[in-house]
């Protein structure tokens, strides 16, 4: 069974540690999607992320979900 964590980054210098999140997130059996701020975007280096979804902007009502539902949520602060 796939355990879904939403690693959320909020503080714009801490976001540049997002990596680190995700690789552990992977070697502790967790399927990890990276959800940044506006202000956070711009501190994420995607060479990093070792291949994770990264969420961005907001959808419209009528479309479908971008991640399957989180079983945990993470976020920096």
């Amino acid at each position: 069974m796939t355990r879904t964590l939403y690693l959320v980054a909020c503080g714009a210098p801490l976001a540049t540690r997002i990596g680190d999140g995700v690789r552990e997130a992977r070697q502790r059996g967790w399927s990890p999607a990276v959800i940044p701020t506006e202000a956070a975007t711009a501190w994420l280096d995607g060479d990093d992320l070792d291949g994770a979804p990264v969420v961005t902007g907001h959808r419209r009502p009528d479309q479908a979900k971008r991640l399957p539902p989180a079983d945990a949520v993470q976020s920096s602060r």
